[in-house]
């Protein structure tokens, strides 16, 4: 199983300049994190609540792609000695956090299909989710991938054999004119088999939560500045196929799925 989260975000040009203090920054997709709230403040000390939630938005980034404007001085906390799970000891400090543009618009789209994909996906963006007339400054496509198979193998040499095996994803969006980079192959994390001749194994394998940006070229950004607010729609298609690497040993790889977001 493979998962994708696809986020295209558009910076139009709709606004003066800002005023407020900024900084290079870039938009992050959805995606589980862990915050650190206050819980009680006592004699003893203050402690906090963790809990894993969504978190994503608009971060700084040195030579990200917007300008976001800041709230300084922000009342947050942090646990004093997070690597114990049960200590919740917490202080409190002040950081500055990025807000996104007011001038931005993010389109998502999601997925899901066995590999090969067939059909390919295509994420069909509206004008009707822009503003007519508004020209587009920059646009991002953020991609976060995640995912699993099932590998069989087996030993057909004479002897005992050891190997390192994991499934390669390839990767492609198009049209390739859209980006000024293209969408980069992912993998599982390679595992290493051992076994005797005449062996056999089926195990699963997992590729790491990756996630990258290709940033719009100006052939995008004019693409989708002709079509705000119409009917009309600009398409970017997703294609997965795989590569199984076996470590010497005959099978390969089967169960893989794939979703985009």
């Amino acid at each position: 199983y493979i998962g994708l989260f696809g986020i295209l975000v558009v910076l139009l040009a709709l606004f003066g300049g800002v005023t407020a203090q900024t900084c290079d920054c870039d938009f992050r997709p959805l995606d589980f994190c862990e915050t650190v709230t206050l819980d009680q403040v006592t004699p003893g000390g203050t402690t906090c609540l963790r809990e894993n939630v969504l978190c994503g938005g608009c971060h700084c980034q040195i030579g990200g792609q917007f300008q976001c404007p800041i709230s300084e001085g922000v009342t947050s906390y942090r646990l004093l000695n997070p690597e114990v799970p049960t200590d919740d000891s917490c202080e409190e400090f002040t950081q500055d956090i990025a807000n996104c543009p007011a001038n931005i618009a993010v389109f998502s789209c999601a997925n899901s299909q066995r590999v090969q994909w067939n059909p390919l996906f295509v994420c069909s963006i509206p004008g009707t989710i822009f503003p007519s007339g508004a020209d587009v400054d920059i646009a991002q496509l953020t991609i976060l991938q995640t995912s699993n198979a099932t590998i069989s193998i087996v030993n057909l040499a004479g002897g005992e054999v050891t190997g390192e095996v994991s499934v390669t994803f390839v990767n492609n969006v198009t049209p390739v004119n859209a980006f000024t980079s293209q969408w980069s192959d992912g993998q599982t994390v390679p595992v290493i088999r051992t076994l005797p001749a005449g062996g056999s194994e089926e195990f699963p394998v997992v590729q790491v939560a990756a996630t990258q940006t290709l940033v719009g070229t100006g052939n995008l950004r004019n693409q989708i500045s002709a079509i705000t607010g119409t009917t009309n729609t600009v398409d970017i298609t997703f294609n997965v196929a795989f590569q199984a690497q076996t470590g010497g040993f005959s099978g390969g790889a089967f169960n893989l799925f794939s979703d985009v977001t």
